[in-house]
């Protein structure tokens, strides 16, 4: 999936919708472009125990989006004990590994699944910014929200920037975090 430069887009999905299966997956958005919100799995909607599942996805960012989750959109309304299989480290909206690159500009990121889903392994690697001015008090995660997360990685190189807060980790199982800076973080802390 390529978003190229000039063109707008509110919402893209690495992962299918509902009952859905996913190889591997590449999101570009091209300078000058712009995505509301970049999901790297599937879609789950509210109250519903469906699995979608995304084996493998890249997200590049070189230009703008508004929000980055590295996994997808898990239901709201079906409890953590119903979404996410603890015992054998996965979850009913699940990505296997998910690997982003900012080199542009993103508001917010999180290094997950929204809701109770999950994802094996997530590498974010920001060239570009990280950075919320349109919110009061913005953050980011290096791993993600309320779901499973077994590995998290974010490497800050020299010239990135995260200029809001970041926390390593959100609510929820949470394995491995590896925070790497050479850039510019304006503040880190362990939770929320």
């Amino acid at each position: 999936i390529t978003i190229q430069s000039g063109a707008k887009v509110g919402a893209i999905f690495g992962g299918g919708y509902l009952a859905s299966a996913t190889d591997h997956v590449n999101i570009i958005v091209d300078k000058e472009a712009e995505v509301g919100c970049i999901y790297g799995g599937g879609l789950i909607p509210n109250a519903d125990s469906s699995k979608a599942i995304t084996q493998s996805v890249n997200i590049e960012v070189n230009g703008t989006a508004g929000l980055v989750y590295a996994g997808g959109r898990a239901a709201v309304d079906v409890s953590l004990a119903n979404s996410v299989d603890l015992a054998n480290k996965t979850a009913n909206n699940w990505v296997g590994e998910s690997n982003v690159t900012i080199n542009g500009h993103v508001r917010e990121y999180y290094g997950s699944s929204f809701s109770y889903g999950g994802i094996g392994t997530v590498n974010c690697t920001v060239n570009g910014r990280i950075y919320n001015e349109n919110k009061t008090n913005p953050y980011s995660a290096v791993c993600g929200a309320n779901g499973y997360c077994g590995e998290a990685t974010m490497t800050v190189a020299a010239g990135g920037e995260v200029g809001n807060d970041l926390y390593c980790s959100m609510r929820g199982y949470v394995g491995n975090i590896t925070l790497n800076n050479a850039g510019t973080i304006k503040r880190v802390s362990l939770n929320p």
